[in-house]
């Protein structure tokens, strides 16, 4: 048997749907979580409340581990996506095109890709299935490490609510199972 992780992107919430950087509210929709029926061996989860409530609805017990928490968006914390762009369009449309841009002061959409790719590079994955739950953003970043792609990659991938992301690892190398 091999190890295998699968990321499972939390819920929705209302701050998902107004686009809010750092989005802190509770699932719009908790009982429409379907339960986890499958064999695991662990579970882990992002920091934020969402997080915690998805994996509730899953019906797993979940430790929490900062290294997957959703990026730091800085100064525009609580902001949503269309208050930042009249705020500051061209900062937002470079951090829109650029995972290194940083114009808020809080976390680069690089070093969070490096922050998740280290976290799965650990080496402590035992056999069997693991669960992640965590943010959309953290699983498309988790998508492109285990891709190895650019991080610009971030931008070309979408990870809706509740959606699953698969990952095995030979090796030293991570595969992606869609």
């Amino acid at each position: 048997m091999s190890a295998r992780v699968v990321w499972v992107a939390h819920a929705p919430t209302a701050g998902m749907r107004a686009l809010v950087f750092g989005d802190e509210s509770s699932l719009l929709h908790p009982e429409l979580v379907p339960p986890w029926t499958e064999r695991y061996v662990g579970c882990t989860r992002g920091p934020e409340q969402a997080c915690a409530e998805t994996a509730t609805g899953l019906g797993v017990v979940a430790r929490v581990d900062s290294r997957l928490a959703n990026f730091d968006p800085g100064s525009w914390r609580g902001s949503t996506l269309a208050e930042v762009h009249d705020r500051e369009p061209e900062r937002l449309a470079a951090w829109l095109s650029d995972p290194d841009a940083c114009p808020h002061g809080g976390e680069r959409l690089a070093d969070l890709v490096a922050r998740v790719g280290a976290y799965c590079d650990k080496g402590e994955w035992a056999d069997g299935t693991h669960l992640l739950v965590t943010s959309p953003l953290v699983v498309r970043a988790a998508a492109v490490h285990a891709l190895g792609v650019p991080a610009a990659a971030i931008f070309r991938i979408h990870v809706a609510p509740l959606h699953r992301a698969t990952m095995s690892r030979s090796t030293d190398t991570w595969r992606l199972m869609l």
